[in-house]
Formats: C-alpha cells, structure tokens, sequence
C-alpha cells in the first residue's frame, strides 16, 4: 500500500485538494462544502483541528445551518484531526491495518446507510511535521478505500507547509493522488504553488 494508489477520477466519487493561505478561506470552503452534503442529505464527517472546528461551525450557523440538529441526527459528524490520527499510528508511523480498522470500518457502515462526503484535514497536520511521506501514504490508503466503496473526499493542506521550494516535488506527488487540485484566487500562495509547481 505505500505504492502510489490514483484516485479513481472516472466515478462520480471525487477526491480533490485545496490549498488555503489561511483560516477564513478554510472555513468558507468547509462550510461550503458542508452545507452542499446537508443539502443533498448525505452523511457529512468532518476531520478537523479544535481551531477549525470552531470557524467551520461559526460560518455555518451564521448562514442558518441548525448545527445541533445535523449532528443529533447523525447527518453532520465531527472528528478531532489529532484524535482520529493516533487510531491508526504507531510508533510515529501510520499503520494501513489501524486505518482500516478504524477510519475503514467506519466508512463502511456509513457507506452502507447512503451517500457520504468527507473534508479531512490529518494529512496537513502529517504535511505540517514535514512528514510528506506520511500525508502521501494516508492519501493512497483513501484512495484504496475509494475503489470498495463510494464517498467525495475533500483534503484541506495549508500553503505555508510547500512554501519551501524543495517541498515541490512532495506537493506535485500529493496533487496526482486527487482527482484535481484547487486553490482560492484570494490565496496567493496557494494558487502560485499550484501553478508554478502542479500545472505548470
């Protein structure tokens, strides 16, 4: 599983990247994307920092969204980033076994109730540690659970951990494990990146 693993671009399902220069356009996207899920009655799980959490749920309740409800019902599911990586990570190395056992085995029974969508964010605390490797390994796991079963998944990274130059070939892998890679015209370096080292 540490090989490079595609994601599988010709189903419906979709795994996309966005870079974000900071928190505002992280939590515009995430409730955005959110509020899409909620809207089309798909489970929702969102993988986040404390920090995020608290922006994402903000926008959301600003544009009306019933946040309490959604998470009652079990439509909207909150995961804390930190947290869920420690389930499949041993001794500083993440264990394709642990992520099937937990991130896997819960996709399933979600996958089995309806349509999901996931915006998870562990790759960029792993993108954060400089632990490029790691981030690219987790993205090809995702990619292997994507071809038993159908889900969107949507990877927030933060510009600042490419803005190394000798990080670009670390960004270009990641990029070619989603389906396409986005940034916001706003975020200057996301979009440089993007362009200088991904389309270019």
């Amino acid at each position: 599983m540490s090989g490079m693993q595609d994601a599988d671009c010709s189903r419906r399902d979709q795994h996309f990247l966005q870079l974000f220069d900071g928190p505002d356009s992280r939590a515009a996207a995430v409730a955005a994307f959110v509020q899409q899920g909620l809207l089309n009655h798909e489970t929702t799980v969102i993988v986040v920092t404390p920090e995020h959490r608290i922006a994402v749920l903000q926008r959301l309740r600003r544009s009306g969204v019933d946040v309490d409800r959604a998470q009652a019902i079990g439509q909207l599911i909150i995961r804390d980033a930190a947290h869920v990586l420690r389930l499949f990570e041993r001794r500083g190395r993440l264990d394709p076994n642990l992520f099937d056992a937990s991130v896997g085995a819960q996709m399933r029974q979600l996958t089995a109730q309806g349509r999901v969508r996931v915006y998870g964010e562990i790759v960029d605390l792993l993108a954060a540690q400089g632990n490029y490797a790691g981030a690219q390994l987790l993205e090809n796991l995702w990619n292997d659970l994507q071809t038993r079963m159908s889900f969107t998944l949507f990877c927030g990274y933060s510009s600042e951990n490419f803005g190394d130059p000798l990080t670009a070939g670390s960004l270009r892998s990641i990029c070619r494990s989603h389906c396409h890679s986005i940034s916001h015209p706003n975020d200057l370096l996301g979009s440089f990146l993007l362009r200088t080292h991904v389309e270019a």
